[in-house]
């Protein structure tokens, strides 16, 4: 009758697939990891921008057609209904909101960050078409992603 047990060469064995299994699993936790960062900052940048979109394609909304001259170009500048001029210009890789009502001083405000680009072009009849291009930091690389938007300006 033989004995019963592990020989060390199969403890051994079993010792190396635990320690294998083990640094799978934790390269895998760590990729994941990095991959959920990169997704989160990615998303962020992209609400970011569309929310700045938003804020502009609004203020176009108000703003008076006889103060858009095609072609028009960034920086930005109209008035609106309620003779506020407003500018918005892109400083470095931050969009400024400059506005102005009367005499009163202008107030400056930071609207965006981490844009590359701003472009606006101006058609005779009232439309606006705007474009916001971010850099957006990837898993592996940067890349860039533009938002674009098209506001029809009417006459009051």
């Amino acid at each position: 009758m033989g004995q019963r047990g592990f020989t060390l060469v199969e403890l051994l064995m079993a010792a190396v697939i635990l320690c294998l299994i083990g640094g799978m699993v934790f390269v895998i936790a760590q990729t994941g990891n990095q991959l959920w960062g990169s997704t989160d900052r990615r998303l962020a940048s992209l609400t970011d921008a569309q929310r700045v979109l938003d804020r502009l394609t609004e203020d176009l909304r108000r703003a008076k057609r006889a103060s858009l001259v095609a072609p028009c170009a960034a920086p930005l500048t109209f008035s609106t209904v309620a003779d506020q001029v407003i500018t918005y210009n892109l400083e470095g890789d931050t969009l400024v909101r400059q506005e102005q009502t009367g005499a009163q001083p202008t107030t400056s405000r930071v609207i965006g960050v981490g844009l590359s680009t701003f472009s606006v072009s101006c058609d005779p009849n009232g439309l606006v078409r705007l474009a916001l291009t971010i850099q957006a930091q990837r898993f592996t690389d940067a890349s860039r992603q533009t938002l674009t938007s098209q506001v029809f300006v009417q006459n009051p």
